[in-house]
C-alpha cells in the first residue's frame, strides 16, 4: 500500500494538531438507499460502519449522478444509517433515483499501538531533528475513533529549531512492528 504524503505546517509558539486516519489494505463497501438534493448532501447507507471523518468514494449512483464524479471526500458520521458529506453541495444536482455503493478502506485496530512522528532535515536525511511520540504525549491514538492525532503545546512549537523539515508518522504494533502511516514536507513559520 502506497504511504500517504501530506504537507504539515507549524507555527511556531501557538498549538498545533493535525489529525490522520488509518486505514487497512480491505475495503468495505456500504449500499446507498438515499441522497438529498441539499447542502450538505446527506447520504443514507444503513448499517454502513464508517467513522466520522472517514474518506469515501461513491459510485454507481442512478439518477444523482455528480455523485458519481465525486472523487474520495471526507464523510461526517451522522447516525448508523446516514453520512454528510459536508463538502458538498447538492442542490444542483439531479434527483436521487436508486442505488450506488459507497467504498472505504476499513479501518486498522489501532489496540493497545503506539505511534512517533520523526523529523529529520529532509526525505533522505538520517539526522533526526525532533521526535514526537506517544510516551510523550504528541501522538495520540485514538483506537475507538480511528484517529491518530500529532499535537504540540506553544511551548513546545516554540522551542523549534528548524524551519523546514521531513516528518515519517509511524506506527508500532504491540508486537514491534513498525507501519509507516504518512510522510511529507514539513514547514516552521513565524
Amino acid at each position: 500500500m502506497q504511504i500517504p504524503e501530506l504537507e504539515f505546517c507549524v507555527n511556531r509558539g501557538t498549538s498545533y494538531s493535525k489529525v490522520l486516519r488509518w486505514g487497512s489494505g480491505r475495503l468495505g463497501y456500504a449500499d446507498i438507499t438515499g441522497a438529498t438534493q441539499a447542502a450538505p448532501c446527506l447520504v443514507t447507507a444503513v448499517g454502513h460502519g464508517i467513522p466520522d471523518g472517514w474518506p469515501i468514494k461513491i459510485s454507481d449512483v442512478v439518477g444523482m449522478l455528480e455523485l458519481n464524479e465525486l472523487g474520495y471526500v471526507e464523510a461526517t458520521y451522522v447516525d448508523d444509517d446516514t453520512i454528510e458529506l459536508n463538502a458538498v453541495n447538492a442542490k444542483a444536482f439531479s434527483p436521487y433515483k436508486s442505488g450506488g455503493t459507497i467504498t472505504f478502506n476499513v479501518p486498522t485496530d489501532m489496540t493497545g499501538y503506539a505511534g512517533r512522528a520523526v523529523f529529520r532535515e529532509d526525505r533522505y536525511s538520517a539526522v533526526e531533528l525532533l521526535t514526537w511520540d506517544t510516551a510523550s504525549g504528541n501522538v495520540l491514538i485514538d483506537a475507538s475513533e480511528h484517529t491518530i492525532t500529532l499535537q504540540a503545546s506553544p511551548t513546545e512549537t516554540a522551542a523549534i529549531q528548524f524551519d523546514r523539515a521531513w516528518v515519517d508518522v509511524e506506527m508500532i504494533a504491540p508486537s514491534g512492528r513498525v507501519s509507516a502511516l504518512a510522510r511529507g514536507p514539513v514547514t516552521v513559520e513565524v
